[in-house]
């Protein structure tokens, strides 16, 4: 989740949704993803370059061929459609879960923290809650992994070819393999092919096709799977209302397209106005089909946390949904009356080339500001929640303003859990920050890490 999941505390009514089944002590909070995931073409108007974790844009090969059109006909030929969407380049990615982390780089997935339903990929290794790893360790039975995410307890890649496989937690079906067990080692999504993108809630996982449609899997108590029901799937799901989808940004229990007209839909639990259609959708507090973001300029990249959507447009980043801890940037009291239905302005953050959202804070990477001797680096900022150290800056204070973290090299890829934040730099060297109490940050039961440590 995004991913990510958090451990949140707060009203029944807010809560942050049970935990998987079998969970001995409940996760509240899906991965952000931060992921990166995978950017398309919006067209002239909208086209931006890069690409980042979170559901992100680039443009595509012009040359690419679309195919013979239709016959034509005393009207004209028929439209032959848009041309597929492009397969992402591979990694380096990131997938923080709610206990885990995961890297792809040079082609390996690694994983460490809990192994609670196996989401560490390692079948020789016991699975519990008390099991885990300080040390990243390879997944094995990946075919050449292009991307990677998280939901709380399990695990997705996307492969070359656009096959995707899972691990970890499956008690909703959330791996799509067609059941509702746990696997310790990567098993086939049934029934997909053709994936450009992939990313993970707390219980559920969706895909973009390169025919930009969206098909998800898994949980669907609160309609996150898009297909009008509250019934569970084990196995991917068209979202039928879904067509010409560029990027997926997917959080705890809601799910949001980007569209190629860089309009964002949204679906699922909206409790904390996290669907940003002006409403709670009162009274049941989700929505089982997609709605437009209301009051959204056209937006060419989108990301989730737990209970929060950041889109890019023009001028600036405008964020939606839950704001106890001030995630938006905008100020609050600390409750659930603090959410945003319709898109804010958070300010300092026009422009943002990255964000990687968490259960109750986000991170962005910034553009260079100018110098006395010309241009400066990219600015690392993160806001919201920092009882953890996931604001990375040493203070574990609470920010409503994006404030620096203490970290020398500028990221070329970020990411976001439950309680903590990971970096790639440039080099392939990986730092985490934040919640370390199931090794996920890499240090070795220091419970906490409220500044980057590179992880061995």
């Amino acid at each position: 989740m995004v991913r990510g999941p958090g451990r949140c505390q707060s009203s029944a009514r807010h809560s942050l949704a049970p935990g998987p089944r079998g969970a001995d002590d409940p996760a509240i909070t899906a991965s952000t993803r931060s992921s990166l995931l995978l950017a398309l073409t919006l067209g002239p108007a909208l086209a931006c370059a890069g690409a980042q974790h979170g559901a992100e844009v680039q443009d595509v090969d012009a040359g690419h061929d679309a195919g013979p059109p239709d016959a034509g006909t005393d009207q004209g030929p028929r439209d032959a459609g848009p041309p597929p969407l492009p397969t992402p380049a591979a990694g380096p990615d990131l997938a923080l879960g709610g206990e885990t982390t995961c890297a792809l780089t040079e082609g390996r997935v690694r994983c460490w923290g809990s192994n609670r339903f196996g989401q560490l990929g390692d079948p020789s290794m016991a699975m519990g809650a008390s099991e885990r790893r300080a040390r990243p360790t390879a997944v094995a039975g990946l075919t050449a992994p292009l991307r990677i995410t998280a939901g709380t307890f399990h695990v997705c890649a996307l492969e070359t070819g656009g096959a995707v496989r899972c691990w970890g937690h499956g008690g909703w079906g959330q791996l799509g393999d067609g059941a509702t067990e746990d696997r310790q080692s990567p098993v086939a999504v049934e029934a997909l092919e053709r994936v450009v993108a992939v990313d993970a809630g707390q219980s559920h996982t969706c895909a973009l096709r390169d025919d930009g449609s969206v098909h998800c899997w898994g949980r669907n108590h609160m309609g996150q799977l898009g297909d009008g029901t509250t019934e569970d799937h084990a196995t991917p799901t068209r979202v039928a209302a879904v067509e010409r989808g560029v990027a997926l940004a997917v959080g705890g229990n809601h799910t949001c397209v980007l569209r190629e007209d860089g309009a964002v839909l949204c679906w699922g639990e909206n409790l904390e106005g996290q669907l940003g259609d002006g409403t709670r959708s009162e009274p049941r507090g989700f929505r089982r089909e997609p709605a437009a973001v209301a009051e959204l300029p056209p937006a060419d990249r989108l990301w989730s946390g737990w209970a929060h959507v950041c889109a890019r447009t023009a001028e600036a980043v405008r964020c939606w949904g839950r704001n106890d801890s001030m995630q938006l940037g905008a100020r609050g009291r600390g409750s659930a009356n603090d959410a945003l239905v319709t898109p804010h302005v958070m300010e300092g953050a026009a422009g943002a080339e990255t964000m990687a959202l968490g259960a109750r804070f986000g991170c962005a990477l910034l553009p260079p500001l100018p110098t006395d001797g010309g241009v400066g680096r990219p600015r690392l900022r993160c806001v919201g929640l920092d009882h953890r150290g996931q604001l990375g800056n040493g203070s574990r204070r609470q920010r409503r303003e994006l404030t620096e973290v203490a970290l020398e090299e500028t990221p070329v890829v970020l990411g976001a859990g439950v309680q903590h934040t990971c970096a790639i730099d440039p080099s392939g060297g990986i730092w985490c920050w934040g919640d370390d109490r199931a090794d996920q940050v890499g240090g070795g039961r220091h419970r906490l890490v409220a500044e980057p440590r590179r992880v061995d």
